[in-house]
């Protein structure tokens, strides 16, 4: 499904800079095939493949940006599949990236974007690397920002 291939792109990366494109892709991809059997079949994939709080995720962003008609129906049995640690953290992270996708220009540029985009940077880091591997990852890359200026 390409629509669930979109939400892994947008979600699993650390470069939030072209993530707003991905998150339109995906309410382009879900409008354009906006039909009960393509809801049902990203939900049964997304269930298969452990996506399900992934995608519920996109589809808040995707509403909240681009006013995705998802069925409630659909946002419901997503919702479902979560237990309330998922959802607390899903509170946070579509709190953090309903800031960090907002285009960095001049005039939307802001000290709770720059923090946002810090925290959606380190996130993505996170789910690609255990602790242990990161924060020395962090430290090598501070170090040569640093050196550069």
């Amino acid at each position: 499904m390409q629509a669930l291939h979109t939400c892994v792109h947008l979600y699993w990366n650390e470069d939030v800079s072209s993530s707003l494109r991905d998150l339109y892709d995906f309410t382009c991809l879900c409008n354009d095939s906006a039909s009960e059997q393509f809801w049902e079949a990203i939900i049964k994939t997304a269930k298969n493949m452990n996506l399900s709080p992934l995608l519920y995720d996109v589809v808040c962003l995707s509403e909240f940006f681009f006013q995705l008609h998802c069925p409630l129906e659909t946002k419901t049995q997503l919702k479902s599949h979560l237990n309330l640690f998922q959802r607390v953290r899903q509170s946070i992270t579509r709190f953090v990236m309903k800031r960090a996708l907002v285009p960095d220009t001049r005039a939307c540029s802001s000290v709770s974007l720059k923090i946002c985009r810090f925290i959606a940077y380190l996130r993505g880091h996170l789910m690609k690397m255990p602790v242990h591997v990161l924060v020395p990852h962090m430290f090598r890359k501070l170090s040569m920002v640093l050196r550069k200026s």
